[in-house]
């Protein structure tokens, strides 16, 4: 009982954690139980190193692993040993570290015990990321194999429970069906039999409906779509896709992140229009089927109002939450005759609207099939990319609001591969920061991006950085690196980063970002109003300026919350002396609405397309 309650208050960060589990162990001493014994010494362990006592972690950890071992305990001997591991890689003692992994994959490919060997791999691979990038990747592919092993076993596992208790809950129903039948009259009969078919029809619900919005979920939107698809009937399948919802689920907690998404289904019912099917296809995916042979401009304009659903601001736990989203638009017959092509066209198309046009349409026929051969065929072209010479950098301008002149050019990675032509960022990107590929190519991205705005006279040049680069090591060596070799006057380059990634360690981002700065180089915090973070912090951050995200742009057309919102962060902005920039600018309307909001630079699709060999 006291190691249950220990291991609770540990993972909730209370106080009385440590007293818990240190009468857990002296409870399992007394006992003399040894698995007791080994299980409180692991999470006295996990405790002390949650604290920073790597010593006295090190110790309970050791011993936890060296009873666990002597009773044939194979969980906790593993769990204790990379306890013990990923204590030595914090405080850099290879040596030790490094044969401690290697043991516990062996125990764990030779007792079948995959979870323990994904965590081995995961802690070896970011220990090899800067000495032996080879070995690194080796490590993170060996990860996602078995990250996809663990998931087919879990939904193997979730789906023999389901059709367990299925079948069990039906066998129930039955039996009570013949007792009532046998005892009752024949009206009471009747009322029995209807009750027992409501009950089996809210079974059937239950098989064909989210479980927290109450809406169709994926399997009954497919089985809708083909009825369609058989009647030869157009429709229009419109996916909504959110940005960054499973980092707000590690901020709302699962309780948070339901009410979060029952406050979207309401919204978005609200501007379903009769013979409508809104669903819930994923996590963080909703989808609308418009019936009819509508006009492209309708659905357009139905995808626009769509997303102006995320226009305010949800309340969540007494807190105000902005989350933005995508929308993704299939036809059929246009983009394909099956419920499978269509999902994967307008999920497509929603993924490509990331790149800021905000609703895309898909515009040609999706490809079934081989999706994960496609997957592979991508990894395995990426992993020669670079050497071949095959990424491009394709610049969208950011322009003056007032004169049109443009101020600065982000630049934007592309993939033109010689045998599978040219891929959306949306496919291989992912795929890049999966296999770790993303620190090379982002390294010769900022090199190629410093090179080409060499010769754009006063003009800046924007980089993006991801997860990996931000997190590691050597970002500032790099940078200065690409300035000496291309010879760009530091103040023209400028270093975007994401307001989710800064605020997942803000001390570390305060050190580096101030490092950044002593090279003379501009900060500027991308996507801003997404996250969940007081305004306030900015004040701690050393920045240049900050993009508001599109989301925010797109409301405009809305209402007029949003354009309040935008005045305040504009006047705020001038207040900390941070440059603004708008971003996901489509139409001349909003182009005149953020100049009179006072926004002084924008950027979107109105004033150019991502493009080669840009020049201002």
């Amino acid at each position: 009982m006291s190691l249950n309650a220990g291991e609770i208050a540990r993972k909730l960060g209370r106080d009385d954690a440590f007293d818990l589990l240190e009468a857990a162990r002296l409870e399992a001493f007394a006992l003399n139980l040894p698995r007791l014994k080994s299980a409180a010494l692991h999470s006295l362990g996990l405790l002390q190193s949650e604290r920073g006592d790597i010593a006295a972690a090190e110790q309970c950890l050791a011993l936890a692993e060296e009873i666990a071992q002597g009773i044939g305990d194979l969980d906790n001997q593993l769990d204790a040993m990379l306890g013990r591991a990923k204590n030595w890689l914090a405080t850099q003692e290879w040596t030790l570290a490094m044969p401690k992994l290697e043991d516990a994959l062996v125990i764990a490919g030779e007792h079948d015990r995959p979870q323990a060997a994904f965590d081995a791999h995961m802690l070896l691979a970011g220990a090899y990321e800067q000495d032996d990038p080879r070995a690194s990747l080796y490590h993170l592919r060996q990860a996602t194999g078995l990250e996809r092993e663990l998931r087919d076993l879990a939904l193997a596992k979730q789906a023999q429970h389901l059709a367990n208790d299925t079948l069990l809950n039906s066998a129930r129903l039955e039996a009570e069906h013949e007792r009532q039948l046998r005892n009752l009259s024949d009206r009471a009969r009747q009322e029995a039999e209807a009750q027992v078919q409501a009950q089996l029809q809210e079974l059937e619900r239950g098989r064909l409906h989210d479980g927290v919005t109450g809406l169709p979920n994926r399997l009954l939107l497919r089985a809708l779509m083909s009825q369609e698809i058989r009647e030869e009937t157009a429709f229009s399948l419109l996916v909504v896709d959110f940005d960054r919802f499973r980092g707000m689920l590690d901020v709302l907690g699962l309780m948070g992140g339901d009410d979060l998404l029952r406050q979207v289904a309401q919204r978005l019912e609200g501007l379903t229009a009769a013979g409508d099917t809104l669903a819930r296809l994923s996590s963080d995916v909703f989808a609308l089927v418009v019936r009819g042979d509508q006009d492209p401009a309708v659905i357009r304009r139905r995808a626009g109002q769509l997303l102006g659903a995320f226009s305010a601001e949800f309340s969540v736990g007494g807190a105000e939450v902005v989350i933005g989203a995508t929308v993704g638009v299939a036809r059929f017959p246009e983009q394909g005759t099956d419920p499978d092509d269509l999902l994967r066209a307008a999920s497509q198309a929603a993924s490509e609207a990331k790149d800021g046009a905000g609703v895309v349409v898909a515009a040609a026929p999706a490809v079934g099939g081989a999706g994960r051969s496609v997957t592979l065929s991508l990894e395995s072209g990426l992993a020669r990319a670079l050497e071949r010479n095959e990424f491009e950098l394709h610049i969208q301008p950011l322009v003056d609001a007032v004169s049109g002149r443009p101020v600065s050019g982000e630049a934007l990675l592309r993939w033109n591969s010689a045998a599978l032509g040219r891929r959306s960022p949306a496919e291989f990107i992912p795929l890049l920061e999966r296999s770790g590929l993303i620190v090379p190519v982002g390294d010769w991205v900022l090199r190629e991006a410093c090179r080409q705005a060499a010769g754009w006279g006063d003009v800046r040049v924007a980089v993006n950085l991801s997860a990996r680069q931000f997190m590691g090591g050597d970002l500032v060596e790099t940078v200065q690196r690409a300035l000496r070799g291309s010879r760009l006057e530091p103040e023209r380059l400028e270093l975007e980063i994401t307001e989710s990634l800064m605020m997942q360690s803000p001390e570390r981002a305060v050190r580096l970002l101030t490092d950044l700065k002593r090279t003379g180089v501009r900060v500027m915090l991308d996507d801003f109003g997404t996250g969940f973070s007081n305004l306030s912090y900015l004040h701690a951050f050393p920045l240049d300026g900050l993009k508001i995200d599109r989301s925010f742009v797109v409301a405009l057309e809305h209402g007029e919350r949003a354009g309040g919102i935008i005045e305040a962060i504009v006047q705020m902005g001038h207040k900390l002396g941070l440059e603004i920039v708008a971003e996901g600018i489509e139409t001349s309307e909003q182009h005149l609405t953020l100049q009179k909001l006072g926004v002084p630079i924008l950027q979107g699709y109105l004033f150019g397309r991502p493009q080669a060999n840009w020049q201002p």
